[in-house]
């Protein structure tokens, strides 16, 4: 099963809509009930273990937060996500305030650059909540799945009870484990565990707020947190019809792209085009910037996407793929396009990262994703496969983010662009405008979140 398509979203919004007044933490359904999981026994025996583990866990007091620290919740390593909040770490640490790090078994690792002060892991921030206490909420969690099967049907709530019961104990534990003055910061707060740990500080009498760290659908609302900090006015005006009236926003750039300036002036180093695709120099380089996991949810859009790529292969192009995290591989493109085209399709080393892939390719061809932000802010043409009506999200190339494409376009218009011409020319500058619109505080927005961050932080170290 895969996640809920917008037409599903909207599908099932009226329904769900009562009992979301009701417990707010069941707006996560948007992203929680498309997944799937173990079910029956496995399930079983699997929450057994969990409960014995968070038994021996509650035994001992976790490390926990000063008074007045900034909490940042992590639970992704991917760069958009994770990517977001280092530099924001690096800078509360530089102004002597360094964070409280919340961590997953896949953001652990960070714990190494040494940027924060304290941490505790999810298991053991959940495992804060006591047995007894627990049993109600599973029961509660249980009551609640029952709600949502009755809406979303059988298959789509299937072990509903189980990110329900994560979500309740997530907003018990905050109660437990955040201390006067804490402010919190986490990269979304779509799934449940997230909404619940947020609005488990809202009513400790907390703020909190979720950086923007991607190209927002319909599965990104509600917000439960504080604040929401955008990339700039373009973005919030695209946000706000989906936020209720006075909900607080406000634009503060995006952390992880305050270097891209530096990286777009520095030279190119033609080994690293040579590992991506094998180009040479002077060759004409495409790189895909790949999201075709999400094929199933948009089919029209990436139909054209996938003639697109067999158009420039076809036409004598290096065509080199960036894959997104969620993609197996090559295996959309094997499903859609003639194996002789996947044979000259070269992938992007996973050591390789996207902004370095970027800056050495020629133009830039996808359908949507924010790696078109960081393209325009490398200087790097980038194409969009299809129109507004068939993507989520902006309609960005309108407002001056590179340009439409379609297949029967993208060669001849891809060849414009790859030399030193007139028209790569211009469409660099409409970038370069777009961004002097679109974005706030360019190149300093760690610094913005961070004097925000420590203005919600009450108390003083």
């Amino acid at each position: 099963m895969t996640l809920f398509s917008a037409n599903d979203i909207e599908t099932y919004a009226a329904a769900m809509a009562p009992l979301e007044e009701t417990e707010p933490l069941l707006c996560a359904w948007r992203t929680e009930a498309g997944r799937s999981r173990a079910s029956g026994i496995r399930n079983l025996i699997g929450r057994t273990i969990r409960d014995v583990r968070d038994d021996l866990l509650h035994l001992r007091e976790p490390a926990r937060p000063r008074a007045g620290q900034v909490v940042i919740l992590s639970l992704s390593d991917s760069p958009p996500t994770f990517g977001n909040l280092r530099p924001v770490m690096r800078e509360l640490r530089k102004r002597g305030r360094p964070a409280f790090l919340v961590t997953t078994p896949r953001t652990a690792g960070f714990l190494g650059d040494e940027l924060h002060q304290g941490s505790c892991s999810r298991t053991r921030l959940l495992a804060m909540v006591p047995r007894s206490e627990r049993r109600i909420l599973r029961e509660e969690a249980e009551a609640l799945a029952r709600e949502v099967s009755r809406r979303l049907g059988e298959t789509a709530s299937r072990d509903a009870a189980s990110w329900i019961e994560v979500g309740l104990v997530a907003r018990a534990a905050a109660g437990r484990f955040l201390r006067n003055g804490c402010a919190v910061l986490c990269d979304s707060d779509i799934q449940a565990y997230r909404k619940g740990f947020l609005l488990g500080s809202t009513k400790r009498g907390l703020s909190s707020a979720v950086l923007q760290h991607g190209l927002l659908d319909r599965r990104s609302f509600p917000f439960h947190a504080t604040f929401h900090w955008d990339w700039g006015p373009l973005f919030q005006e695209a946000i706000r019809p989906f936020v209720p009236q006075g909900h607080r926003l406000k634009s503060l750039g995006c952390p992880r792209w305050d270097g891209l300036a530096t990286l777009r002036n520095s030279p190119r180093d033609p080994r690293v085009r040579s590992r991506i695709s094998g180009a040479g120099p002077e060759e004409p380089l495409v790189l895909l910037i790949s999201t075709t996991h999400a094929a199933p949810l948009y089919p029209n859009l990436y139909d054209g996407f996938f003639r697109g790529v067999e158009a420039l292969v076809q036409s004598g192009f290096r065509v080199a793929v960036k894959l997104h995290q969620a993609e197996e591989g090559l295996r959309e493109y094997r499903r859609h396009v003639p194996q002789a085209v996947v044979e000259q399709l070269r992938v992007v080393p996973e050591q390789i990262g996207l902004v370095t892939a970027l800056k050495h390719c020629d133009v830039a061809y996808h359908t949507f994703s924010t790696g078109a932000l960081e393209s325009v802010q490398m200087g790097v043409p980038v194409l969009w496969e299809g129109s507004a009506a068939e993507g989520p999200g902006l309609d960005l190339p309108d407002h001056g983010c590179g340009m439409w494409t379609c297949p029967e376009e993208v060669s001849k218009v891809s060849r414009s662009l790859v030399p030193s011409g007139e028209a790569r020319r211009e469409l660099i500058r409409r970038q370069d405008e777009f961004i002097n619109r679109a974005f706030s505080n360019v190149g300093n927005s760690s610094a913005a979140v961070a004097e925000e961050l420590l203005s919600l932080s009450a108390a003083k170290p």
